[in-house]
């Protein structure tokens, strides 16, 4: 007889034998010797393909392998003791606090800027990494020691700096909120491990060429994506700081004139400084439609969505946006021509310093410099039919 009113069949399947109900419910059987002890374990209420991801998981760990049912039991158990040790003043690492945290980072606290959501989605990412790993499920984070934080980092392959850097920063919020004391915090002696460096071969495989450039221009459909990678391209501006431009987050003082810098952009910088740029009339027309995104920046989903079908549709290799920066770096050196202000009027800001008796190296943290920096242009034509007309530009005074 298999489990309840179950009778075995007489089939059998990866795992063992199948008993099924007078219903026609069928349950499958795992039956394995471990350290010379012969297991039964039912898995009710399943298909034969869950049952075959069942077994996969028994074989990586017949001694700890627990089924689904008694999984989802274990979990409800976790879950009410973590709800009791939070009312008790605990700080559980679960998807309320991780939700409030990004929250605080997309808006900004403290003297902390905001994000963009692109770094915001990947600290989620990385958060919940945290709350479902050994080190931290259902634990009090105070409880938890930094050497234990340390080997479980050491454990995982990919993702160790991103994941360090974002549990500091959960911390950090805690703290600046008065949820953590310094001296209960375990990730202050918590190392960011170092980024490997790319080999040659890596940094060359980012750069991608002109034909290249402007043909998956060509066939990217999603038009807030294609003024994403125009910008990119014609700027080498961070993604971080395009977003930043997109919600407003930014000075935009445009030119008269009919020369091709058409206006200059000053924007923060991820390291915390501000750095003005010049852009031409197309580059900047891409900013401003982004800008009329209100902050509805494309998904991971979507870019990745367009650049594979952009490359299928090419024929070229799959360019990735955040690559982007990389050929911006390298193709100046080979084709760049730089292009100066139409017109140079006035000094700059540290011939005006020096005069005043000031170091022209912090005269740009108290003093607004007006001149317009010159602009490395590209000799690339980024062309979809679906682009509107460019804008013409008047002569203005």
């Amino acid at each position: 007889m298999g489990k309840g009113n179950s009778t075995f069949t007489g089939k059998r399947w990866a795992g063992g034998r199948i008993s099924e109900a007078r219903d026609g419910t069928r349950t499958y059987w795992i039956e394995k010797m471990v350290r010379k002890t012969r297991r039964f374990i039912a898995l009710m209420d399943i298909s034969e393909k869950e049952a075959a991801q069942e077994l996969l998981l028994y074989k990586a760990d017949p001694v700890g392998y627990r089924s689904p049912e008694v999984r989802v039991e274990l979990a409800r158990r976790e879950a009410e003791e973590a709800e009791k040790a939070i009312a008790a003043g605990a700080i559980i690492l679960n998807a309320d606090l991780i939700g409030k945290c990004i929250e605080a980072m997309r808006t900004g606290y403290g003297t902390t800027r905001p994000v963009s959501t692109k770094h915001a989605r990947a600290t989620h990412s990385c958060l919940t990494k945290w709350a479902t790993s050994k080190v931290l499920l259902g634990k009090d984070l105070r409880s938890v020691s930094t050497s234990d934080m340390r080997r479980q980092i050491a454990e995982w392959g990919v993702g160790r700096a991103h994941r360090t850097a974002a549990l500091r920063s959960l911390t950090a919020w805690l703290r600046w909120s008065g949820k953590l004391k310094r001296s209960e915090d375990p990730t202050l002696d918590l190392e960011v491990p170092q980024s490997r460096r790319p080999t040659p071969q890596e940094k060359a495989e980012k750069v991608a060429d002109v034909e290249v450039l402007e043909q998956t221009y060509r066939h990217i459909s999603n038009r807030n994506v294609r003024d994403i990678f125009f910008v990119r391209v014609h700027t080498g501006l961070h993604e971080s700081e395009i977003h930043r431009i997109a919600i407003g987050q930014c000075t935009i003082r445009e030119l008269g004139g009919t020369g091709e810098i058409a206006a200059v952009v000053e924007v923060q910088h991820k390291s915390g400084r501000f750095h003005k740029q010049s852009v031409d009339g197309a580059t900047l027309a891409a900013l401003r439609r982004l800008q009329q995104l209100k902050g509805k920046w494309p998904t991971e989903k979507t870019l990745r969505a367009n650049r594979v079908k952009a490359a299928a549709l090419s024929g070229c290799k799959e360019v990735y946006i955040g690559h982007l920066r990389a050929t911006r770096t390298t193709l100046p050196q080979l084709i760049g021509r730089k292009v100066h202000p139409a017109r140079s009027k006035g000094v700059s800001l540290d011939d005006v310093a020096r005069s005043h008796g000031h170091d022209p190296k912090t005269a740009a943290d108290f003093y607004d410099g007006m001149e317009v920096p010159p602009m490395i242009v590209l000799p690339i034509k980024l062309f979809h039919p679906a682009d509107p007309p460019m804008p013409k530009r008047g002569a203005k005074g």
